[in-house]
């Protein structure tokens, strides 16, 4: 029964839905039932068939719906955040024998171990608006500049008006 219901929850990527969508009638049929047999016909595709950029929309519509999916299961967090306790310990020792040298020469609340941690925390590279987009879903942009804007389809518009709300 694990199995089973394992089976039935797998995460789905977003390219596996469309895939399996495109590629599985009896889904186009479930999904689509208002079109016609010759309308899902020309939306049929091989399985491994390449994705069209007319599907970019629908790929960033399924991502949405489906959320991110952690492949990690929440290690990495789990790393950063022990990672980051241990900073914090080891500033504060840093900070507690600093401090009586410091008082000697009459200097006083100079230190704590949050600033100390900070200071010395990597902060990796700097990114661009656009890789930080690629890298991101909930990136968004304060304004967009739309060429040839009467050709975007209504799926076009969603994907646009979820990047700069």
């Amino acid at each position: 029964m694990r199995v089973l219901l394992n089976l039935c929850w797998l995460p789905r990527t977003p390219q596996s839905l469309l895939e399996d969508l495109f590629s599985k009638p009896q889904y186009l049929t479930d999904a689509a039932p208002q079109l016609s047999d010759a309308e899902r016909e020309l939306l049929q595709r091989r399985p491994g068939s390449p994705f069209t950029s007319s599907d970019v929309p629908l790929l960033d519509e399924a991502a949405e719906l489906l959320g991110d999916l952690d492949e990690t299961a929440g290690r990495e967090e789990a790393r950063q955040k022990i990672s980051r306790q241990k900073d914090l310990e080891n500033a504060q020792k840093a900070v507690e024998n600093a401090v009586p040298q410091l008082e000697e020469m009459g200097i006083e609340g100079f230190l704590d171990a949050e600033a100390v941690a900070s200071m010395n925390a990597e902060s990796g590279p700097t990114l661009s608006a656009a890789e930080r987009a690629t890298l991101d879903r909930s990136w968004t942009y304060g304004h967009i500049v739309v060429d040839e804007a009467q050709e975007l389809s209504a799926m076009q518009w969603h994907v646009l008006f979820r990047r700069c709300p």
